[in-house]
Formats: C-alpha cells, sequence, structure tokens
C-alpha cells in the first residue's frame, strides 16, 4: 500500500495526467481485473491515496515515477550545462 510519504515523494514527478501512463503500462503489461476488463482511472487513484491495495498498480505507478523522475533530472541537468556556459 502507497503510504502518506510516499505519496508525497512521487507527487513531486507526477504532477498532472500521470493516470493515462499508468493505463498505458498496465495495458503493455497485459493487467487487467479479475473480469478481464482494463482497470479504472478512479481504480488507479484509490491505489495512489492508499485507500485500496493492489501490487500491479502501485509497481505501474512507481514505473511511471521513475520513468518521469529521469526525465526531470536530465532535464534539471541539461538547464545546469547550459547556464554553466554563461
Amino acid at each position: 500500500m502507497i503510504s502518506k510519504t510516499q505519496k508525497e515523494k512521487l507527487q513531486k514527478y507526477l504532477k498532472i495526467d500521470w493516470v493515462p501512463e499508468v493505463l498505458d503500462e498496465l495495458r503493455d503489461r497485459n493487467i487487467k481485473s479479475s473480469k478481464g476488463a482494463s482497470y479504472s482511472e478512479s481504480m488507479i487513484r484509490m491505489v495512489f491515496i492508499g485507500k485500496i491495495e493492489h501490487m500491479a498498480i502501485e509497481e505501474a505507478i512507481f514505473k511511471v515515477f521513475e520513468s518521469r523522475r529521469q526525465v526531470f533530472e536530465a532535464y534539471e541537468k541539461k538547464k545546469e550545462q547550459m547556464l554553466s556556459k554563461e
């Protein structure tokens, strides 16, 4: 289950429009509900806020987080390099 502290750290990089990326990750890994349907955005948000526990959805959330964190850090590094040239 995602704790309050983890949620706060995740929000730093996830910001907005992260749920579709989680849905894509679940689709890519062919993870569906017990009824064979794709998970809803509300289900993903409930896992994120810690209301329910679902290991596969949590893994997808953390994968999207890691991807966004890497992009953010690469961007910050590039900015620093550009600014140091002045």
